[in-house]
């Protein structure tokens, strides 16, 4: 088996004499630990890519730090989407009716036949009023219509 980290486990040497190198089992244990809390593989590989690259990477601990800042930048980004989902769907759910937009003014063409028409309508609006008080209609909007 190819270690995951082959570039760490060339037999790179200190001043003293010991080989610094990322365990396979270091590696293996954050990614089993990441996909059991559902971390995407995807995401996973491109971590393991990111820190076999990483000069800093150097062994164990090194890894272990690099791998928890990831993480923990992955957790608090995931938190403020679900959050993110989780108000939007509680605005969803509100029963308070939508804002309703504000009508476009109209230019001064269309102003000029309302008000032409405005006599009209002021004399329908009348003639129904009349028809609901004599009993010839129920409902002032039947009277309209």
């Amino acid at each position: 088996a190819q270690p995951l980290f082959s570039h760490l486990g060339s037999g790179m040497a200190s001043k003293g004499g010991e080989k610094h190198a990322v365990n396979d089992y270091t590696v293996k244990k954050c990614v089993l630990d990441a996909k059991r809390d559902g971390l995407p593989p995807a995401t996973l590989k491109k971590w393991c890519t990111d820190l076999n690259r990483d000069f800093y990477v150097q062994d164990d601990a090194s890894f272990i730090k690099a791998w928890g800042e990831l993480r923990d930048k992955w957790e608090k980004n995931n938190s403020r989407k679900k959050r993110k989902e989780q108000r939007q769907q509680r605005e969803g759910q509100s029963q308070e009716p939508e804002a309703v937009r504000p009508c476009r003014r109209p230019n001064r063409r269309e102003l000029r036949e309302l008000r032409e028409e405005l006599p009209e309508v002021l004399a329908s609006l009348q003639a129904a009023r009349q028809d609901v008080q004599q009993g010839v209609c129920d409902s002032l909007e039947r009277a309209l219509a």
